[in-house]
């Protein structure tokens, strides 16, 4: 018992943790900086330039499960459930880039205009050639797909034991999948990653749609764990438009030219670049060096679509570097958090 007392606790610590606490600022309270705009080298002009939306498609799931949820007695919707596990993933997939930003997700219905447009047959399992092109058809930059290679519904473990503890009778189940998702450069043919992932949600009740609810937030929680690679490659920056100190000199912040219809949200975290011209010494071509500040930079409250306040911290010496006109990209997300992988 004094050992699952301390699981508990830790379990507790860890929750509490894990949940981010958004910053909250006013920025009429801090001095407008009359400091010079950051110099930007010629060579780095480009670097500026807004990064072209990816198009990116989602295709349906291959459901390789079929015939083997595994379920209680006395549930009597699980071959319904089945039927509809590919659109329901698909569905999750969509929720997460779509929240990501940096990426305009081909909806379901353009993706059927273009097949219906293009007479293009696309039903049953699809190899990568045929996705590739149908993509190149669509215009698209990138496919993801992939299969549920597992689901069941069964007891979480953690919650009952917790139950058990605290003398609340009553079982607790749960649906846990497996899931393989690739992403496929249309382009090039290359799969840019392919990853496998699992994911837990609580059982709010045994019917058929607590069952598909329960399973899309399983999936959701699943591919929390691909958001740092789809951070990479569908990158969100912009740049500083004023910068702004305390009046006891202690704290900055910054107002950025990217907001919510970018994919960014309140608790963001950004990075902070400066740039240098940099000569070769042989043939004297310039490049640009790109220069990451030792700072720490996140998205506040004061969040609009197009525009956020971030307060920036830090060393000082790194903090007061951070100028009007640095570029600001956001930074690689994380994945699925420890006390989701708990089934919470």
């Amino acid at each position: 018992m004094r050992n699952f007392r301390i699981f508990l606790a830790v379990v507790s610590v860890v929750f509490l943790v894990s949940c981010t606490t958004v910053t909250k600022i006013d920025p009429t309270a801090f001095q407008v900086d009359t400091w010079a705009m950051m110099e930007i080298p010629p060579i780095c002009k480009s670097t500026y330039q807004a990064v072209a939306v990816t198009r990116v498609g989602i295709v349906d799931f291959t459901n390789n499960s079929y015939g083997k949820v595994t379920v209680n007695s006395g549930w009597f919707w699980w071959r319904d459930v089945e039927m509809n596990l590919p659109q329901t993933v698909t569905d999750s997939v969509t929720d997460v880039v779509v929240n990501m930003g940096g990426a305009k997700v081909f909806t379901r219905t353009e993706m059927n205009k273009v097949l219906q447009e293009q007479k293009f047959q696309m039903s049953g399992l699809v190899d990568d050639k045929t996705l590739i092109s149908f993509g190149k058809l669509a215009g698209l930059q990138y496919i993801i797909t992939g299969a549920i290679n597992n689901i069941n519904f069964g007891a979480n473990l953690t919650m009952g034991l917790t139950k058990a503890f605290l003398g609340v009778g009553g079982s607790s189940p749960e649906a846990r999948m497996d899931l393989n998702i690739r992403m496929i450069d249309v382009t090039t043919g290359e799969i840019v990653f392919s990853k496998k992932v699992s994911g837990r949600d609580l059982l709010s009740n045994a019917s058929y749609v607590g069952m598909i609810a329960s399973i899309k937030n399983a999936a959701g929680k699943a591919l929390e764990d691909i958001r740092p690679e789809l951070s990479k490659r569908f990158v969100v920056k912009g740049y500083i438009f004023q910068t702004r100190t305390s009046a006891d000199g202690k704290e900055r912040s910054a107002l950025i030219n990217i907001g919510e219809k970018q994919g960014i949200k309140a608790g963001s975290k950004l990075v902070i670049y400066i740039f240098q011209d940099i000569k070769d010494p042989f043939s004297g071509k310039s490049t640009c060096d790109r220069v990451k500040l030792s700072v720490e930079a996140e998205v506040t409250d004061q969040i609009q679509d197009d525009k956020a306040w971030i307060i920036i911290t830090g060393d000082p010496n790194q903090v007061r570097r951070v100028r009007t006109g640095a570029l600001v990209e956001r930074a690689p997300v994380e994945g699925q958090q420890f006390y989701k992988k708990l089934g919470f």
